[in-house]
Formats: C-alpha cells, sequence, structure tokens
C-alpha cells in the first residue's frame, strides 16, 4: 500500500480480524454424551406418538445407560418391533409395529403416571 493514499477508512480495515483469525479464537464445543453413567437416578421411559407415557422403569444411579437403551432395543426387536438405531449423541430411540410408534428414552427426571404426557 503506498502510504501517501493512506487513509482513516484504511486504518479501520486493518484493524478488523480476519474471519480465520475469528474462528480460530472460538472454543469448539464437545458433542453432547447423555448416556454417560449419572450419579442421580434416570428412568427409561416409553413414549407413544401423543408424548403420552406407555411404561417406565426406574434406573439406579451410576447405571451404564447405553447398555440399557441397547439392551431395551434389542428386546423390542425380538419382540417383532422394528427399532432405529441409537445415535452417538442421543438417548433414545424410536421403534415401529403396525401403526404403533413409540419413542424409548432414558430420561433424567421421574415421568408422570401411565397414560400422562408432561
Amino acid at each position: 500500500m503506498l502510504y501517501g493514499t493512506w487513509t482513516r477508512a484504511h486504518a479501520v480495515l486493518e484493524s478488523i480480524p480476519t474471519c480465520g483469525a475469528i474462528l480460530g479464537a472460538m472454543r469448539r464445543r464437545k458433542r453432547p454424551e447423555p448416556l454417560l453413567p449419572r450419579p442421580e437416578a434416570a428412568w427409561l421411559v416409553v413414549r407413544d406418538q401423543l408424548s403420552q407415557i406407555v411404561e417406565y422403569t426406574p434406573l439406579e444411579p451410576h447405571r451404564d445407560l447405553r447398555a440399557v437403551l441397547t439392551a431395551a432395543r434389542e428386546t423390542r426387536i425380538a419382540d417383532g418391533w422394528q427399532c432405529e438405531d441409537i445415535g452417538t449423541s442421543v438417548g433414545f430411540f424410536f421403534c415401529r409395529r403396525g401403526t404403533l410408534r413409540y419413542l424409548v428414552a432414558i430420561e433424567a427426571r421421574k415421568p408422570p403416571p401411565i397414560g400422562k404426557r408432561w
């Protein structure tokens, strides 16, 4: 740049960080891991299409939640349900049999009584 053509606008433009500098300073978030063992109790909850409770099972603290959810999926498959895969960063899966479609999830708070919604 020629110093003879330097203006105050050039100083402002030179002080703006590049896009790479801004993104490099941002911290990258870790992927959520909802199935890590927790010190609190959790519940294995089955909900219907209207989010009503079909069944639930209390789980004790420090339980391997991924193993519980995987076992629930395998049990449903053995009973004739078609189940979707469990994602790497989610704590639920969907399953279908005939016209029924259920959500099977690990939840951190006690669910309402069977047949009720939140």
